[in-house]
C-alpha cells in the first residue's frame, strides 16, 4: 500500500470519528430546543386561557362571598364523598351568616338553592343569581353526610 492511500484512509477515519462525536451534541441540542418550545407553549397556553374567558379558580373573586357569608374558601375544588366536587369551606367566622346557618370548617358545599356547586366560582355564580332578601339553601357534605344550611341572602 502506498503512503498516499494510508493518509487518505486515516484522514477519512478522523473525519468519521469527529462526526460521531458531534452527533450526540447535535441530538442534545435538538431535544433541548424541543423541550424549551414545549415549555414555552404550555406557559403561553396557560396565560391565554384567561383571555379566552376561562379563569382558573385562583382568579375567582370569592372575596365577596367570603365577606358576606363570613367564611374562608379554599381556592381550588374541594372533594366531597362519592367523588363529588364542591367549594371547600376552610374556616367560618364566629357570629357570621355562615355560622348562624350551621356551616363549619371542612364542609364542602355541593349545591346552592338547587344549583350544582363544583368550586368557589360556581358558588359565587349560584349566589349572584339570587335576589336580595331571598332564602338561600346550601347543601354541604360534612364527613360523608349531607347537611343543609339556610340563610337570607343579603349581598350588601
Amino acid at each position: 500500500m502506498s503512503g498516499r492511500s494510508r493518509r487518505n484512509r486515516s484522514a477519512a477515519g478522523k473525519s468519521r470519528k469527529k462526526a460521531k462525536r458531534t452527533r450526540p451534541i447535535a441530538i442534545c441540542l435538538v431535544i433541548g430546543a424541543a423541550l424549551v418550545a414545549v415549555a414555552f407553549y404550555l406557559a403561553s397556553a396557560n396565560q391565554s386561557g384567561a383571555s379566552r374567558g376561562q379563569k382558573s379558580d385562583d382568579s375567582c373573586p370569592t372575596s365577596q362571598v367570603e365577606a358576606i357569608l363570613g367564611v374562608r374558601l379554599y381556592r381550588g375544588k374541594g372533594d366531597a364523598s362519592g367523588g363529588r366536587l364542591g367549594a371547600l369551606v376552610q374556616e367560618v367566622s364566629p357570629g357570621s351568616t355562615a355560622a348562624a346557618a350551621g356551616l363549619k370548617g371542612g364542609d364542602v358545599v355541593v349545591s346552592c338553592s338547587g344549583a350544582e356547586v363544583t368550586c368557589p366560582k360556581s358558588l359565587l355564580e349560584a349566589l349572584s343569581v339570587l335576589k336580595p332578601s331571598t332564602k338561600a339553601v346550601l347543601v354541604a357534605d360534612r364527613g360523608g353526610k349531607e347537611v343543609e344550611a339556610s340563610f337570607v341572602w343579603r349581598p350588601d
